[in-house]
């Protein structure tokens, strides 16, 4: 059994210099093999099935080690600095490999290269096209000059309650909240987009988007909004993706779940609401 560990050996001032992947043998505790990586190690390793190492640096670059010998079998420039782990997943029998990228923040020393923008990457295992998610085509305004375009994308279905007072707030809260991972008019910076064909590409309706916004946001801090803000927050969004009030705008976002929410499915256009 061995374990694989990505080291950054870079100093306080060039946070950025050089990392290094080390496997190590569990029963001995003996050093399997090592191999020295241009910049700092990000994301930690992950090790497939199969016996492959991926990992990646925070000058973008992405890995695949032989994970009993080191041996390189590939490396990708993602463009942009890695900001999360590689994640690896399975549909109808495709194994892919997904990994964000995009600003480095503070971790950004001169030494790095440029950052080409914030987006999520997937990757097959084996030899189809990579897939890459980009700003490009998330938002759709439905006064898009591109009629044809336009007509390609689906439009959200049905009604939801929400005021204009909620939708206001909900700006404010989305704002301080929200905004610096999924962008000022929700295209996804460092987190997925909430608008535009990008999010329709996910089937969610209104309910389920919900449960994503109560449960899981904010990313740091769960749950730690008030029932009225996380309500604000449904409204500005609905509001964004085109979803249409219902009662005229008279009836508030309800503070718990409401069956009738799954009947409202997120579509790709976006209509956002005048400041």
């Amino acid at each position: 059994m061995f374990k694989h560990v990505a080291e950054d050996n870079s100093s306080p001032v060039s946070r950025a210099a050089t990392g290094v992947l080390t496997s190590i043998d569990v029963d001995s505790g003996k050093v399997r093999w090592r191999r020295r990586l241009p910049y700092a190690a990000e994301g930690g390793v992950l090790i497939t099935s199969t016996g492959l190492a991926f990992t990646s640096d925070v000058g973008g670059n992405l890995y695949a080690f032989d994970a009993a010998t080191g041996a390189q079998y590939w490396k990708s420039s993602t463009g942009s600095c890695v900001v999360a782990p590689i994640s690896a997943y399975s549909v109808n029998g495709i194994e892919y490999l997904t990994v964000l990228v995009g600003r480095a923040g503070d971790q950004q020393p001169p030494n790095l290269p440029p950052s080409a923008g914030s987006r999520v990457l997937t990757y097959t295992i084996g030899n189809a096209p990579l897939v890459v998610n980009t700003s490009s085509g998330q938002v759709m305004p439905t006064n898009s000059s591109n009629g044809a375009a336009a007509a390609d994308v689906p439009k959200s279905t049905g009604s939801a309650p929400y005021t204009p007072q909620q939708v206001a707030l909900g700006r404010d809260v989305y704002t301080k909240q929200c905004a610096s991972c999924h962008g000022a008019s929700l295209q996804g910076v460092a987190a997925p987009t909430l608008t535009g064909p990008g999010l329709a590409r996910s089937h969610l309706n209104a309910s389920q988007l919900r449960d994503i916004v109560v449960q899981s946001m904010p990313l740091t801090a769960p749950g730690t909004l008030s029932p009225n803000d996380y309500a604000a927050v449904m409204a500005y969004l609905l509001s964004y993706d085109c979803v249409t009030p219902a009662d005229h705008g008279t009836q508030p976002f309800p503070t718990t779940s409401l069956p009738s929410l799954q009947q409202v499915q997120i579509g790709g256009t976006t209509c956002p609401p005048e400041s």
